[in-house]
């Protein structure tokens, strides 16, 4: 495969070229900066390898759309090859190479300010070389009424040079201040004809609106189309009709030429009857001519009536003349959409209106195919809005730990079932006191599960008032209620293909609890204000600590429910039952937050370590990890001492009577007991004391501990 590195290496973006099993072929300079890959490693890599977007079925779905637009623009993001995610916009374009298909890539990093903004400067270049590629005139204005971009047909059509428009005022070339106002305001798609006199040129030229985050319009653009030709074509055919007053050989001469014209004509009069139409007319609707001149104009336009047809009359008297975009419907129901360009015509007492028919059904079609592509961009644009808001909430959140610290046994049998239940897409339901870390264990699971690709979405379900939690689990449209501004994407739409971590599922609403039991059971909902059925694939971990069991006999909680839950149940231990995991613990936060505080303390006391052991810790890890925190900052030189009033029992005070030999002998003993008598190694007592083992043996014998005192 040749390409032209040259031409693409002058390309000011990076930019990808793939085959169609998702591997890259090749990559410029740019994109190797960009994911900080060389070119040779790169071409090792799949689009799956880079983007967290992809996977077999998306990348296919990709190409489909591609092959069949011959374009597609979205966002997504990048991972760099020191695990960097960056939020870009890509426009994606399809080639055939020597017999073979390819994608090729266009990407703009987007800053964190500007990720949900894709009119940015660099968002605006890929808008231009995504109009540049549509092989239509366009153009785009902004709020200001200023040429901002024409692109290649635009220039050709239009006749311009370079950019001699660009940063002018529109209504320089295309004097329609009105009609682009009127799209600024109403956010509706406007059309109108304008003749260039010094090009020569009739034009059609549709106005329509780029909406921005708020949906307010900030850009419009236009999409011109050519019809000098039809136009020429029309004036020289009233023109002809006008001649009909001089003679009858000019009359049947005036015949042949409409009749012999490859466009619809009809004449109809006030009441709507058909009075002439030529040949093509008959051919295009299907009629006689005979047939026709029966009929009423309604018969063959489903959007009129008697009363809207003599409305269209007494404007068209009014204006002289009239564009109208309506559908035609033929003799076989087939129906059509038409452009009709209507115009008065008085002849020897009598008025008519003369209309010549364009069909636009292609047009309307390929304008249907942008609308939904753009419309397709707007709902990917929504859904990454939705889900960096959610990251970035997260990422404000400050976690517990960074890691599971253990050297209980009990833990340790967890992590094991932690570990088969990963890749699983069981139901988990995770159960413990508050502050054993249930939120950790959900965080270990899906890390390491097939999903962590995709987000992790938590709900606190006792952190949200009764009234607002359907709307967040499952989203609104806007209007759905009062204040629903906008529409809003729920947790379970944000966790598609990743997971979603219900915190406190006991405090769950019971009217709500059969909604949850249906995403449960067939992964299926409704947004709020939308009768539409959603279906997502989302695995599911549950947390609480309350007795489910009990809350279902006392009609709490969903028997039904509880069941689906309750599938693959943990169950973790409070920390007054991992006494040997305290000394562990309280090192690893004093070492998190020694930045934090910005004090270092070389240990800690005996007295401290003893009440710490000592103590029932009723707020668990949450609480040890509190009263570390709080100690660092209270005391006084590089010895961690933990004040008496830290603590909610009496365990400080109860030692104040204590010799120091009394203190030091029970916490040796609880350490050895957590160790099972092991002194030396890893895990042994010495270890975490931070004694050499020949020091603790000396120290227990003079202290009188042997296996006796276990």
């Amino acid at each position: 495969m040749t390409f032209h590195f040259a031409d693409i290496e002058k390309i000011p973006f990076p930019v990808f070229w793939a085959d169609k099993s998702m591997k890259i072929v090749y990559a410029n300079q740019k994109a190797c900066v960009h994911l900080g890959y060389s070119l040779d490693e790169l071409t090792k890599l799949t689009i799956e390898d880079i983007s967290l977007r992809f996977q077999p079925l998306k990348w296919e779905e990709l190409t489909s759309t591609i092959s069949e637009k011959g374009f597609h623009y979205f966002e997504s993001r990048h991972i760099t090859k020191n695990k960097t995610i960056i939020p870009v916009e890509i426009y994606v374009s399809r080639y055939d190479i020597d017999g073979k298909e390819y994608f090729c890539g266009m990407v703009v990093e987007i800053s964190e300010l500007s990720f949900t903004n894709s009119l940015s400067r660099e968002g605006s270049l890929l808008l231009e070389a995504f109009l540049n590629y549509i092989d239509e005139p366009l153009g785009l204005i902004d709020n200001m009424m200023n040429v901002i971009y024409y692109n290649q047909n635009a220039k050709k059509l239009l006749g311009i040079e370079n950019d001699d428009y660009i940063g002018k005022k529109c209504l320089t070339l295309i004097n329609q201040e009105n009609e682009i106002k009127k799209v600024f305001q109403s956010g509706k798609t406007e059309m109108v004809e304008q003749y260039l006199p010094e090009k020569d040129l009739w034009l059609d030229v549709l106005y329509h609106p780029i909406f921005g985050k708020n949906r307010e319009v900030v850009k419009v653009a236009q999409h011109f189309r050519d019809i000098t030709a039809r136009k020429k074509a029309e004036i020289s055919l009233l023109d002809t009709l006008m001649e009909l007053k001089r003679s009858e050989e000019e009359k049947r001469l005036s015949h042949f030429v409409i009749d012999n014209t490859h466009q619809a004509i009809f004449m109809l009069k006030k009441d709507g009857t058909f009075f002439r139409v030529n040949d093509y007319a008959c051919e295009y609707w299907g009629y006689s001519r005979q047939e026709l001149e029966q009929m009423k104009v309604w018969q063959i336009n489903p959007t009129l009536n008697e009363k809207s047809w003599s409305k269209i009359w007494e404007q068209l008297c009014r204006e002289k003349r009239l564009l109208l975009e309506t559908i035609h419907q033929t003799s076989n129901g087939e129906l059509r959409d038409v452009e009709i360009s209507a115009n008065l015509l008085e002849f020897e007492g009598n008025t008519f209106s003369v209309g010549f028919v364009h069909d636009i059904t292609e047009k309307k079609k390929s304008e249907k195919k942008l609308k939904d592509a753009l419309a397709e961009i707007q709902s990917l644009k929504n859904k990454l809005e939705a889900e960096n808001i959610y990251l970035q909430d997260e990422i404000k959140l400050e976690h517990n730990f960074e890691e599971i610290i253990t050297q209980n046994a009990e833990m340790k049998k967890i992590l094991t079932n932690v570990e088969r239940v990963a890749n699983t897409r069981t139901t988990v339901l995770i159960l413990g006191e508050t502050g054993t870390g249930k939120e950790l264990i959900a965080r270990a699971i899906h890390n390491i599960s097939n999903r962590n690709k995709h987000p992790l979405v938590k709900v606190n379900c006792a952190a949200l008032p009764a009234s607002l939690i359907e709307s967040e689990l499952f989203g609104y449209e806007k209007g759905a209620f009062t204040g629903a501004l906008y529409k809003k994407i729920g947790r379970f739409e944000l966790a598609d293909k990743g997971t979603i971590f219900l915190d406190e599922i006991g405090e769950l609403p019971i009217e709500l609890q059969p909604k949850l039991l249906r995403v449960l059971q067939d992964g299926e909902f409704e947004r709020l204000g939308n009768p539409k059925t959603f279906k997502v694939d989302v695995r599911v971990i549950a947390a609480t600590n309350r007795n489910l069991s009990e809350e279902v006999k006392k009609g709490n909680f969903r028997p039904d429910l509880f069941y689906r839950l309750n599938v693959f149940p943990i169950s973790l231990p409070p920390l007054r039952q991992r006494k040997e995991d305290i000394p562990l613990l309280v090192n690893y936060f004093i070492n998190k937050f020694s930045h934090k505080t910005g004090r270092k303390f070389s240990s800690v006391s005996h007295k401290t370590m003893a009440a710490c052991q000592l103590y029932d810790w009723p707020g668990n890890i949450r609480e040890l990890e509190n009263v570390i925190e709080r100690a660092m900052i209270t005391s006084m030189g590089t010895e961690l001492v933990i004040n008496e009033n830290l603590f909610h029992s009496n365990s400080i005070r109860d030692i104040e009577n204590m010799t120091i030999e009394n203190i030091e002998k029970e916490h040796i003993l609880k350490v050895l007991q957590s160790t099972a008598y092991r002194i030396r190694g890893e895990k042994g007592a010495a270890k975490i004391l931070g004694l050499k083992p020949t020091t603790l043996e000396a120290r227990m014998k003079k202290l009188g501990i042997s296996k006796n005192n276990l």
